[in-house]
């Protein structure tokens, strides 16, 4: 087990004043980064799928970010966490495996299209869009696609990311054209709904990700069942 420590900064939260669910993967891409600069990690190896579980709700804090980090062959762990008065507060737990990204296959899922466009600065030092971005892209549109569509009033309430899990495709250059996320429903529990969306280059799934989000009380900070009018919105949503 290694571990490696970085400050925190204001820019790392969400409209909920917790740490947002993308800077969770940098955290871990700048601790793997550690990695390879001290020779532990092959640097010839890259992401080919991620899956994270967030613990609970990381808040802005002047003490450092921990990640410990344990190698198994081309399966990394992560751990990210505080430690206060010896104790250790675990925040979210990531499952990275490393080697050579493959063709996905044909498309699977069903659902809304949501043309999305990225940025320049996306791009890693070898001119591919970045993992952590492509991360970032699936929450973009996952936000997009429970706003509904425009001039519809959103009916649903505050949700938290629970589990989140992508697998990568091969390297992706950058081009100034959107492409296609899509997005559909793929379960609704009693507090919990289920996403299944894929970033698309014609037929092409360039990336695929599930993503659990789980209805939240901002007031009692815990989770709480979806009402009814939630249901009816989600399935409304789906079938759009």
């Amino acid at each position: 087990m290694t571990r490696y420590r970085l400050p925190m900064r204001w820019a790392d939260l969400d409209q909920l004043n917790h740490v947002n669910n993308v800077v969770y993967l940098e955290y871990a891409a700048e601790a793997r980064a550690a990695l390879v600069e001290d020779g532990v990690l092959d640097e010839g190896l890259a992401p080919v799928g991620v899956e994270i579980e967030f613990a609970r709700p990381m808040p802005l804090s002047r003490r450092a970010v921990v990640v410990d980090q344990w190698l198994d062959g081309a399966v990394l762990t992560q751990e990210i966490s505080h430690e206060s008065d010896g104790e250790r507060v675990v925040f979210a737990r990531l499952t990275t495996r490393l080697g050579t990204p493959a063709d996905l296959g044909a498309p699977q899922v069903e659902g809304t299209v949501v043309p999305f466009r990225g940025r320049r600065g996306d791009v890693d030092g070898a001119g591919h869009v970045d993992a952590v971005r492509i991360f970032e892209y699936f929450q973009e549109t996952r936000v997009i696609w429970m706003a509904g569509r425009s001039g519809e009033s959103r009916e649903i309430g505050s949700v938290v990311v629970a589990h989140v899990g992508v697998d990568y495709g091969p390297p992706v250059v950058w081009r100034p054209a959107p492409w296609d996320v899509v997005v559909g429903l793929e379960r609704i529990g009693d507090k919990s709904f289920t996403l299944a969306s894929e970033w698309r280059d014609g037929e092409t799934v360039l990336a695929r990700n599930t993503a659990v989000l789980v209805a939240f009380d901002v007031q009692t900070q815990k989770a709480r069942s979806l009402t009814e009018a939630e249901r009816a919105y989600l399935k409304r949503l789906a079938s759009a």
